[in-house]
């Protein structure tokens, strides 16, 4: 993401269930049906998903930190009992650091309206969110022609 001039440098700030929401896809490198909660903070990754699916993410992202996201909305609901996930996000933005956000276009807007009201420095991001995604690896681009192959043989 080129920055435009004075433009301050934020991290990115994104709540989705990666098998429905590409950006969380692509930047978890995970699918699942539940929604999780990933940012970064300067070159570190972090996010909060469900114990079930903890091991496996893991194993397939490239995170830094991950959180239970269950146990985490526990500790804050006895002091906030009606906390959801912006208010876990600021709670571990607390802990982990950061300061100014970017969310994809796409962003939960009861989430996004919440955030701000925790005094998060949070604005919206362009579309595409990560520019990057057009750029595929040969890994990538291999899916994609046994996809293409699958799809159209005549077997």
């Amino acid at each position: 993401m080129a920055l435009k001039k004075n433009q301050k440098k934020r991290d990115v700030l994104l709540y989705a269930a990666p098998y429905f929401n590409a950006d969380m896809r692509w930047f978890t490198h995970f699918a699942c049906g539940d929604p999780l909660l990933a940012f970064t903070v300067g070159k570190k990754r972090i996010a909060a998903i469900t114990v079930l699916e903890m091991e496996r993410f893991k194993k397939e992202s490239r995170f830094d930190i991950v959180v239970d996201f269950g146990a985490e909305m526990a500790k804050l609901r006895k002091d906030v009992p009606d906390a959801g996930p912006a208010d876990l996000a600021v709670a571990l933005i607390k802990r982990y650091g950061g300061n100014a956000f970017m969310v994809p276009p796409d962003f939960p807007a009861a989430v996004y309206d919440k955030l701000l009201k925790l005094g998060l420095d949070v604005v919206v991001g362009g579309s595409p969110f990560f520019p990057n995604r057009a750029i595929k690896t040969a890994e990538e681009i291999e899916f994609l022609r046994q996809g293409i192959v699958r799809r159209f043989s005549c077997r």
